[in-house]
């Protein structure tokens, strides 16, 4: 069972990431990705990495439309839905998904970006 997060404190522990020495490697069928410490971080303590997984499966699609820079933002919606946008950074979408159900702590709204293959938090951009 998934401990309590509390969603504040791992917002502020994900303030602190500024730019990243180490870069994770991922690989989803053929897509292969690197993610920073940041997201390592976030992944790991959210137990959430589904979320690299579901952002994986769309690159084939977004890198189609040479789109180097998203932006993906996850946030619940009334109903307790969830919906994950990704944007081109001129807030052009690129694709949308909802999602049932998660866990993830942050309800607000939570972005991360992917800069050439490369996720990160726009604190370590």
């Amino acid at each position: 069972m998934k401990s309590m997060i509390d969603p504040n404190e791992l917002e502020n522990d994900l303030k602190n990431f500024c730019g990243s020495e180490i870069r994770y490697q991922y690989t989803f069928l053929w897509v292969k990705l690197y993610y920073s410490e940041g997201c390592h971080f976030l992944f790991q303590k959210a137990e959430s990495f589904w979320l690299i997984n579901l952002i994986a499966s769309w690159q084939d699609e977004i890198l189609d439309t040479d789109k180097d820079f998203q932006v993906w933002e996850l946030k619940q919606m009334e109903s307790k839905s969830w919906v994950i946008t990704c944007t081109d950074g001129n807030m052009r979408i690129l694709c949308k998904q909802e999602i049932e159900y998660s866990d993830f702590p942050i309800t607000s709204g939570f972005k991360i970006w992917v800069v050439d293959r490369m996720l990160m938090l726009p604190s370590e951009y």
